[in-house]
């Protein structure tokens, strides 16, 4: 069926019939539309959503919206839905309207008719049983139907089934009126394979209804739903986890239990019962876990039971789908009964442990009658995460155990007694018990400068330890010591240290825990501290008679010699401040540099302990080519510095000269290159005293720098100074040449030759061209004589 405009037209062929009637249900008004057209359809799909409204009216603007219909694509097809909210002896109204739609946003009517509940005898009507529950799948045999007993003293129940459909209801059965369940062992099974595969008709509806000795009946209960489960738990075992009180109940998975779609996880909730053997109906819950799809048996441990008595358990199960709710239940099985007869030894009593030893802990318990051995279990008491143990077995009829493998702390013990066929007992009582660290040593001292090669270590302590472990403050392992039977003073050399460094030594005792595998594990006690340090000897004295000289070909190079410095261990050669080598004795041949460097070598006598001595010097040159007669020439008038020197000879050399504002060398820049024994330098920034220096170069190599000498170049002052009256101008004007350097010109006036009596009367640039500089002075008064001044200014010094 269309929706839109197609639906009036179909409609107006007639093709269904919409009937409301309370005949064909026992409880309500069944809505129901019915194919009546039997031949051609004009329209080959007629289907379609519509909606069913209910009134107390005839105006269908009153009415309000109830259910909807979905009409299949299908000849004959009947679709009906059941108002349960109608109340009895009340006319109601029905119509059949399609859907809004944008282009229609209010429901169109298209068919009506009119139904009432009158079930019983109106106005005498008793309401029916109350709370009708069927299960759902707890049995795979019977359906549990229960209810509350109805109003009044009904004589029976008569209990009635429906089919998914509510199109066909039968009567199943009758019970007494002192009766409130009955089992349908008739009724539907779930379909599918596995629970969710059945959503369109699982299992049946239920009603029930109370029959009076008049013969008079009540009103239906509201149904409910049930089922037969199509699954039942299968092979439920419980059985003594040795001889122990628990009690182990597993069994069988269900086959195929998965979703066909690997995206949806299923699985489910397991629920284990328990009841004692003298009354299986006295069942109780016990507890519950999850499984999720997989194959193989489950199991859960009963770790309540009692010891001397007998048990049935129960398990069963329910269905789950991940993001949905409990899906089904599936009917449980009882295990055989489980007997936990009485142990054949008791578990030991009086469990002590040690708490003040050192060296283990000590156990010690009670004897135990019938028991051939005793097995013995640990775990450490400050964690969570630990679990017990076994530590050793004991043969009967020792009840005391020392444990000699346990590491410092607290530790949590219990004993198993064993009987001659293997039985093992619950454990005993669990006790504390604590193993403490080694004794430290009582004494410890680190010698303070004694001695110049080592600093002594001493120390005494109880012969109750296996050895002792010495450190520096950075963690540096010093030596592991053992301890000496007999022996409680100890002594311990260390050359490590350099000399006149202080050093915080520590030292700790300690005892080896034996292991089962590997070597002994090393446990350490306190530890005590003290400071030392080696003496440190005065530096050696500078060696004498050091000399350098130039060695013959073919050997080549400079031969650096000295006499031999007492009590050296070797000695250090510097080429100014660079280290060029280090030998155990003299002399020593050097075969760098450059051609025409001079080179001033420093040796310097050494020893581990005092360091390097001081130092003796001397100076040789590998055919070197100093400069030499060096001069400087300043120059006012051209405001330039001259420098001059003289060289040897015969050698391809040329000079780089550097500058500086400050005798250091390092403050230096050079400021250009010559290969003539002069350069002028113009650029020096005047009244500044400056250094100079003079390196040579060969192939562009400095070799060897000369220097410092001094000079300042002088600021000259601006020359051709003249002073012209333009009388037709009614001014003066001033001519002068630049001055070197200059950037500005200051120029003063005054009516006198005293410069003391002059003012400023201009100041700034003022370029004339071709070198030369104008200004005018237009404030000059006629007749009046004056005397001109200009000053030259320096842009960077004013």
């Amino acid at each position: 069926m269309h929706k839109g405009t197609l639906v009036a037209q179909v409609w107006g062929q007639d093709f269904y019939e919409m009937t409301a009637s309370d005949d064909t249900v026992p409880f309500g008004v069944e809505i129901r539309l019915e194919d009546t057209y039997l031949g051609n359809r004009p329209y080959s799909t007629v289907a379609g959503e519509f909606d069913v409204f209910r009134g107390e009216s005839d105006d269908f603007s009153e009415a309000v919206h109830l259910d909807q219909f979905t009409i299949p694509f299908k000849e004959g097809a009947t679709v009906s839905v059941i108002d349960f909210e109608a109340l009895p002896g009340k006319v109601y109204h029905y119509w059949l309207a399609s859907p809004a739609t944008p282009e229609q946003p209010n429901p169109v009517p298209f068919l009506n008719d009119t139904g009432y509940w009158n079930d019983a005898l109106p106005g005498s009507m008793q309401r029916g049983p109350g709370s009708i529950e069927a299960s759902n799948g707890i049995s795979d045999e019977v359906v549990e139907i229960t209810w509350l007993p109805a109003p009044g003293s009904p004589v029976a129940y008569e209990i009635s089934r429906h089919s998914a459909s509510f199109l066909e209801r039968t009567v199943i059965g009758t019970v007494s009126g002192s009766i409130s369940s009955f089992s349908d062992d008739s009724g539907a099974i779930a379909k599918g394979s596995v629970p969710w595969e059945d959503d369109t008709d699982w299992g049946c509806l239920y009603w029930v209804q109370a029959i009076y000795a008049d013969g008079s009946r009540s009103g239906f209960g509201f149904p409910d739903r049930g089922y037969r489960s199509r699954w039942r738990v299968e092979g439920v075992r419980a059985e003594r986890i040795d001889h122990s009180a628990a009690v182990r109940i597993s069994w069988q998975n269900l086959p195929d239990f998965y979703h066909p779609l690997p995206s949806v996880y299923t699985g489910g909730r397991f629920q284990v019962f328990r009841a004692p053997g003298e009354d299986p109906t006295a069942f109780s819950y016990l507890g519950a876990g999850y499984v999720w799809a997989s194959h193989g048996d489950i199991e859960f441990i009963d770790e309540t039971a009692e010891v001397g008595k007998t048990y049935f358990y129960w398990v069963r199960f329910a269905c789950y789908q991940s993001g949905a709710e409990w899906v089904g239940l599936i009917p449980g099985s009882w295990s055989d009964a489980v007997s936990l007869d009485a142990f054949p030894v008791g578990p030991p009593n009086g469990l002590t442990a040690s708490s003040s030893e050192t060296r283990g802990i000590h156990l010690r318990w009670d004897p135990v009658v019938g028991a051939v051995g005793f097995d013995l279990y640990r775990k450490l008491a400050t964690s969570s995460l630990s679990s017990w143990e076994l530590v050793d077995s004991v043969e009967a009829p020792d009840t005391n155990f020392f444990d000699a493998g346990v590491g410092p702390g607290r530790w949590e013990y219990r004993v198993e007694s064993v009987s001659a066929d293997g039985f093992h007992t619950p454990p005993s009582l669990p006790v504390l018990g604590e193993r403490l660290h080694p004794p430290p040593p009582q004494t410890f001292a680190a010698s303070d400068g004694d001695f110049a090669d080592f600093v002594r270590l001493t120390w005494t302590a109880t012969e109750d330890v296996d050895g002792f472990f010495l450190r520096t403050q950075g963690g540096t392992e010093i030596a592991e010591i053992p301890a000496i039977p007999g022996t409680t003073s100890y002594t311990f050399d260390d050359p490590a240290p350099v000399a006149g460094e202080s050093v915080t030594y520590f030292i700790n005792s300690y005892h080896l825990v034996p292991r089962a595998t590997g070597p002994p594990l090393r446990v350490l006690g306190n530890s005590l501290s003290d400071q030392g340090h080696r003496l440190r000897l005065p530096p050696l004295p500078g060696p004498e008679a050091v000399n350098a000289r130039n060695v013959a070909d073919p050997m080549g190079g400079i031969m650096v010699e000295w006499s031999p410095v007492a009590d050296a261990e070797g000695y250090q050669i510097f080429v100014g401040s660079q280290k060029i080598g280090e030998v155990v004795e003299g002399p020593f041949i050097w075969q760098g540099g450059y051609e025409g460097q001079l080179h001033a070598f420093t040796v310097r006598a050494w020893r581990e302990n005092g360091g390097a001595g001081e130092a003796g010097t001397a100076v040789s040159v590998r055919k070197a080519a100093p400069v030499e007669d060096f001069s400087i020439e300043v120059f006012g008038a051209t405001g330039r510095i001259d420098l001059r020197w003289e060289s040897a000879s015969g050698l391809n050399f040329d000079f780089e000269i550097f500058r500086s504002i400050t005798p250091e060398f390092r403050d230096a820049v050079s400021i250009g290159t010559t290969d003539k024994n002069f350069f002028q330098d113009a650029t020096a920034p005047p009244t500044i005293q400056h250094w100079y220096w003079v390196a040579s170069r060969f192939n562009g190599e400095s070799l060897l720098v000369t220097g410092p000498w001094t000079a300042t170049r002088p600021f000259s002052p601006p020359s051709q100074v003249s002073a012209t009256e333009r009388k037709s101008f009614d001014h003066v004007e001033l001519a002068w040449a630049n001055a070197i350097g200059a950037s500005s010109y200051r120029i003063y006036r005054a009516e006198t030759a005293d410069f003391g009596s002059a003012s400023l009367v201009a100041a700034g640039s003022f370029p004339a061209g071709n070198g030369q500089s104008m200004w005018r002075d237009s404030n000059a008064l006629p007749g009046v004589s004056y005397y001109y001044w200009v000053s030259a200014i320096d842009a960077t010094y004013g």
